[in-house]
């Protein structure tokens, strides 16, 4: 466990963080990348529980984050996502200030739990998306809508559950 971390700055030629690699440094505040960033890679967990992490802006270069990246990054505020396909599970699991995401273009995949019991209040998801997985945004008490697009394959049962939903 990693107390006393409060930034971190990865240079611009790192192309991967690994599994884990920042796992539970609960004193972290915000990460920033180099200039003209190579990284393509998340690993799994590399950011879990980081439980005071305000602050990421996610390089356009990164092609795949893992799953449970983010989860329980508690003060976590807003993301925008690089050009992923899949958005995997767990990712932002239980980050309970996240008010607002920006999912790309590129997504065909929204994961199971990827975004439960957060704190969006509204969500458009892009055409590209073909499935959204098992409670994808269940727990967001605070999602007031939700535009889903015709493109949309598969719905699962509780992908909004028990959220009220007031425009979809």
């Amino acid at each position: 466990k990693c107390t006393k971390l409060a930034s971190i700055e990865i240079p611009s030629l790192v192309n991967s963080i690994g599994s884990e690699a920042f796992r539970e440094c609960t004193s972290l505040l915000s990460v920033t990348f180099g200039n003209d960033s190579k990284l393509n890679l998340i690993g799994s967990s590399a950011f879990i529980e980081c439980t005071t992490l305000g602050t990421i802006n996610i390089p356009p270069s990164v092609t795949s984050i893992g799953s449970k990246c983010f989860q329980e990054c508690k003060e976590l505020i807003s993301v925008v996502l690089p050009r992923l396909t899949i958005i995997e599970d767990f990712t932002f699991d239980f980050c309970k200030s996240l008010e607002s995401v920006v999912i790309p273009d590129s997504v065909k995949t929204i994961g199971s739990c990827a975004f439960r019991s957060c704190a969006l209040k509204s969500v458009i998801i892009p055409h590209s998306v073909e499935s959204i997985n098992y409670a994808a945004f269940c727990s967001n008490d605070d999602l007031n809508s939700v535009d889903v697009p015709f493109t949309v394959k598969f719905l699962d049962g509780y992908s909004f559950h028990p959220t009220i939903v007031k425009r979809i």
